[in-house]
């Protein structure tokens, strides 16, 4: 694989669940990870913007890759993180309480003392 497809191919995986997970917008990387860097972590920010970096200086530069391995891993633990951190906010959305449900609870309450006031009243 050459270096430019391995940086588009990481990059654009990268890109893929920063927009699945967090809903990031953008054209590219960079600007994904602008779009939903209040969300992330400062050390995955700074990881996700050397991959673009370097990801820019291959595609537009003819720049090599001075360590293929190194950047596939850093862009693969990038991808591993922000999976984790995705499927620990599903976990935490599931535990939050239900407060719709005591809400019905007690409108239907409410609905039913003044039903049986209307009632008592009119008898």
């Amino acid at each position: 694989m050459s270096d430019i497809e391995l940086a588009v191919e990481k990059s654009r995986k990268l890109e893929q669940a920063l927009e699945a997970g967090f809903g990031a917008r953008g054209r590219g990387l960079h600007e994904k990870i602008t779009s939903v860097e209040g969300k992330l972590p400062r050390n995955l920010v700074k990881q996700l913007r050397w991959v673009a970096t370097i990801r820019n200086h291959v595609v537009h530069e003819g720049t090599k890759i001075a360590d293929p391995t190194t950047f596939a891993q850093s862009a693969d633990r990038a991808y591993s993180a922000i999976q984790e951190i995705v499927a620990a906010r599903r976990v935490n959305a599931s535990k939050k309480p239900n407060r719709s449900g005591w809400i019905v609870t007690l409108l239907i309450a409410v609905l039913l003392a003044a039903l049986i006031g209307l009632y008592v009243q009119s008898h």
